[in-house]
């Protein structure tokens, strides 16, 4: 306890010495605008994680991807258009083989943060050149997610809307 206690007056002393004397910032656009606690799995890691909850169709986790989600990441797997809420196209920097590098585009990072100031990105299930992304947020009223496929293709990122979830906060009881 003690030991608990010392730590705390020194991370307390430390924060207090840092606030008198401001530093400049040194944030990247990355570091900004994008959470670093995301998860990042790919498709086989991701199924064997929620193995018991893609096997049971009586199991309905709000926010989960389903295998038919999952396939989307297929090598040959045919997207149609109208399956999704949105569709949009955009111009990366450079080309990229792998999506996970295409995800901090600096014009990906631009488009996603105006589309929505105060989602963090929070999970990418990825494959090679596709990946399924989920950004997740929340207010004083209530949280929501959006569930993204990406595809790479040359210099062009696709980027199709296709699920995600929002609820109210219940109404909460004091306790007494």
């Amino acid at each position: 306890m003690r030991e608990v206690l010392v730590s705390f007056i020194l991370l307390l002393m430390v924060g207090c010495s840092s606030m008198n004397s401001p530093k400049p910032s040194t944030k990247t656009v990355l570091e900004k605008y994008m959470d670093f606690n995301t998860s990042y799995y790919t498709r086989l890691e991701y199924v064997k994680k929620n193995y018991k909850y893609l096997h049971n169709p009586k199991e309905e986790i709000l926010g989960l991807l389903t295998l038919d989600d999952l396939n989307l990441l297929s090598k040959n797997k045919q997207i149609k258009k109208n399956r999704y809420h949105r569709y949009k196209k955009i111009n990366l920097e450079k080309i990229y083989t792998d999506i996970k590098d295409a995800i901090r585009d600096k014009n990906f990072v631009k488009y996603m943060t105006k589309k929505d100031k105060t989602a963090k990105l929070s999970s990418v299930i990825y494959n090679k050149n596709k990946a399924i992304i989920q950004y997740a947020g929340g207010d004083e009223t209530c949280i929501w997610s959006t569930q993204y496929l990406l595809i790479i293709k040359g210099k062009q990122l696709l980027i199709y809307e296709f699920g995600g979830f929002s609820a109210m906060y219940g109404p909460v009881s004091p306790i007494k």
